[in-house]
């Protein structure tokens, strides 16, 4: 008769580690670690004894020796993290042929990695950076000198060995002008800074400058009542003008430009962008504690006053005023204009102020144009998620300043009793 065959472990220093089926399949009864053997003799060799029996009362015994060999496991790798990425260059502090300094923190918990930094400074260049790690921590750091002034985007990217890829952007401004994708940018000092921007001709802008300046201007009270009166040359016919400074003039193809953008940094600035200026500016007065005076064009503005005792006139598109901190002085003059007594949240955010600007100039009437901005309204809009919402975004800088808005529906973000609207009118909107 056929014979039934049936297995067992009888033995060995690691037979408990096993398990054998009627059949003779042998498995361990946990999976062994290469890295952490448990058979008796620490080698990774697994010895036992199995017996194989039938049914006639005939055995036979076998010694087995297990080996467990190391097989390459997949490696994990995390991607680094930047923690960290500025450069020297705040505003005003640099001029063009001068080299601006970037440096970047950033972990990594593969302490056997390596790196690669590549740094794009946004005038079409591209350098790498000096890598230096301590353990999970390390540093990036790298220099540029820039040929011309503007402000410029510049993204550092950081590669690891197994290509794990991490990047971030700041930005660097320089003193001068450029266009650069359209916008014709103005970066000013951290002392006094003039600027003027004109139409010369039908198919060019003239810029006038000096930057640097170190005359302090005076002005009185009595002279915030008229407007600024400045000839093609750009000098302002109300002011008397300083010496030194970095002198400016060029003049740029219109074609070439869509907007404007001046940011003046520090120091009690003037900016002025003519009446026959007809595209959008945004004139930033910067965050030091200089009184400036901004003038606005005939296209949309967005003025920004930020700290100090500012002056800001609007033209005869629809503007956006923000007076920021300190007692300022606006006056909007034509058009449909915002005017803001204190600051913004959006205030150093451009983007933001200039996705609000654009539902303000859209062709939906004034009510629909308000509920948007304010985030009340139901339809399309053009502003996102940016909204003026007193005490939210809209914030009181508790100052005394003094709006006036002319001609034009216009809308009064202020708090009494210290704020003064010269002309609030019963069809025109409030906070």
């Amino acid at each position: 008769p056929a014979q039934t065959v049936t297995f067992a472990i009888t033995g060995g220093a690691d037979a408990a580690k096993f398990s054998i089926s009627s059949g003779g399949v042998l498995t361990f009864n946990a999976a062994p670690d290469y890295e952490a053997p448990t058979d008796a003799g620490v080698d990774n060799v697994y010895n036992l004894t199995v017996t194989a029996s039938d049914n006639a009362d005939g055995t036979t015994t076998q010694n087995i020796a297990v080996t467990v060999t190391n097989v390459d496991e997949p490696i994990s790798n995390t991607a680094p993290q930047i923690t960290a990425f500025s450069s020297d260059s705040e505003c005003g502090s640099l001029a063009e042929g001068r080299t601006a300094n970037a440096s970047a923190t950033f972990t990594d918990p593969d302490l056997g990695d390596s790196f690669t930094a590549l740094i794009n400074w946004g005038d079409g260049t591209t350098s790498l950076g000096t890598i230096s790690r301590s353990g999970a921590n390390g540093t990036v750091s790298a220099s540029h000198t820039y040929g011309q002034g503007g402000v410029y985007s510049v993204t550092l990217t950081l590669n690891d060995a197994a290509s794990a890829t991490t990047f971030v952007t700041t930005t660097v401004m320089i003193t001068g002008v450029r266009v650069a994708d359209g916008v014709l940018q103005i970066v000013g000092t951290d002392q006094i800074d003039r600027v003027n921007v004109s139409r010369n001709g039908h198919n060019r802008y003239k810029v006038v400058a000096r930057f640097g300046s170190q005359h302090s201007v005076g002005c009185d009270d009595d002279e915030d009542e008229q407007e600024d009166e400045w000839n093609d040359d750009g000098h302002d016919d109300n002011e008397h003008h300083g010496r030194g400074g970095q002198k400016f003039s060029q003049t740029f193809n219109a074609t070439s430009v869509q907007s404007i953008l001046v940011i003046l940094c520090c120091g009690d600035d003037r900016a002025n962008i003519g009446g026959s200026v007809q595209i959008a500016a945004l004139l930033d007065g910067g965050d030091g504690d200089g009184d400036d005076r901004l003038n606005g064009g005939s296209g949309p503005n967005i003025l920004i006053g930020d700290n100090g005792n500012d002056r800001l006139i609007g033209g005869r598109g629809r503007d956006i005023l923000i007076g920021g901190l300190g007692c300022d002085r606006m006056v909007a003059n034509g058009g449909e204009d915002i005017l803001i007594a204190g600051q913004t949240s959006f205030d150093a955010q451009h983007t933001a102020l200039s996705a609000i600007m654009s539902e303000w100039n859209s062709n939906r009437d004034f009510a629909g144009r308000v509920a948007n901005i304010r985030g009340t309204g139901s339809g399309p809009r053009l502003n996102g998620s940016y909204f003026l919402q007193t005490g939210v975004t809209v914030l009181n800088d508790g100052a005394a300043d003094k709006l006036t808005g002319s001609a034009g529906t216009d809308w009064f973000f202020f708090n009494t009793p210290q704020d003064r609207v010269t002309d609030l009118k019963n069809n025109e909107a409030q906070n």
